[in-house]
């Protein structure tokens, strides 16, 4: 298995992990396992050139952030 197989695993397992946190109110630990899972998952898009991917992931961990920064009264 090749770290690139085993980065996009180990995203995959933190999106559903990040998923029951968020469903249990799990804040902030929820966002920022998402946010977590969406980098590992646009570090594979990007290798694999796939654009709807880094589309994605991009916006999922764009969104993690500015919420989380939003929350804490960053901005």
């Amino acid at each position: 298995m090749t770290l690139l197989d085993k980065t996009k695993w180990l995203a995959t397992a933190l999106v559903v992990i990040a998923t029951g946190l968020n469903s249990l109110g799990m804040y902030p630990l929820g966002p920022l396992v998402n946010m977590v899972a969406g980098l590992l998952w646009l570090v594979v898009a990007i290798a694999w050139n796939d654009r709807a991917l880094i589309v994605t992931n991009f916006t999922i961990t764009f969104v993690c952030i500015i919420g989380l920064l939003i929350n804490f009264g960053v901005l």
